[in-house]
């Protein structure tokens, strides 16, 4: 079965839900915004075919770094991510955000993210 994780990114930590196909909920739970944490707490569940995530200021580096850890990690545009959540639901929480990620890969745009500063 394939799993899919959507990352809620703040400064301090960041919400991460994963799912499966059918958008049954598997896992979810928080962790330190930096890489080698997410990736810890992803790699103690399935393996997820995508790792998604919003654009915003930690974008850049999140993608980079996970991406040299073997993390399958998608950006999209955060307008997508908005959009699925009100689809998913009324309510704005990080937990939801989390999961709109996920619903927002449905349809996005994958965002180009440049070289490291």
């Amino acid at each position: 079965m394939d799993y899919f994780a959507g990352l809620d990114v703040s400064m301090e930590e960041t919400r991460i839900c994963i799912l499966d196909r059918d958008g049954a909920l598997i896992r979810e739970g928080k962790a330190p915004s930096i890489p080698k944490a997410i990736a810890a707490f992803l790699a103690a569940g399935p393996p997820c075919a995508k790792v998604v995530f919003g654009t915003g200021r930690m974008a850049p580096m999140l993608h980079h770094s996970l991406t040299e850890l073997g993390v399958p990690v998608v950006c999209i545009e955060s307008r997508q991510a908005y959009q699925a959540l009100k689809l998913l639901t009324g309510h704005k929480t990080d937990r939801n955000d989390a999961r709109s990620d996920i619903v927002g890969d449905l349809s996005y745009r994958q965002r180009h993210q440049g070289h490291d500063p």
